[in-house]
């Protein structure tokens, strides 16, 4: 599974946001997308915080490279491949200070290379960024189980 060719355009053409709307709009976009995206929900941080209405809207250089970084994961984004029920799948989880992710992945039967199936990410709320790093990745694990648990049960 790949994005569709007019969907990267459309991000890549993507103009810097310069009112909460804009970048509204271009998160919600992006969002919808965030199965191609590793670390799609750390990468965004920057720019989701701009959302905030305690905030004053300002555009910062951390802003910019996570805008420029997720336009750029947009175009390099990798094939996903359909999932087998007949081979393993293999979960791996990681965790930062912000948010957690993991990618869902299966060897190729012929050169036996990992291939994504999905990835998932989020943003830790407030009490979980206080956890330490070995809660967060166990934190990622079992939400990644949560979210793949169609795939998994039964699975090998």
């Amino acid at each position: 599974m790949v994005m569709a060719e007019k969907k990267v355009k459309a991000v890549s053409d993507w103009p810097t946001p310069k009112t909460v709307r804009d970048v509204q709009c271009f998160l919600g976009f992006a969002i919808f997308y965030r199965r191609f995206i590793k670390h799609f929900s750390q990468t965004v941080a920057p720019i989701t915080k701009l959302l905030r209405k305690k905030e004053k809207f300002v555009w910062s250089p951390e802003a910019d490279q996570a805008f420029s970084t997720l336009k750029e994961a947009f175009s390099t984004a990798p094939v996903l491949t359909h999932p087998d029920v007949d081979r393993p799948f293999i979960v791996e989880a990681d965790a930062s200070d912000v948010a957690i992710g993991a990618v869902l992945s299966q060897r190729s039967k012929d050169t036996g290379q990992l291939h994504p199936v999905v990835y998932m990410s989020r943003r830790l709320n407030k009490a979980e960024q206080n956890y330490g790093i070995a809660e967060k990745e166990l934190l990622a694990i079992r939400d990644a189980f949560k979210e793949w648990r169609h795939h998994l049960l039964g699975a090998k």
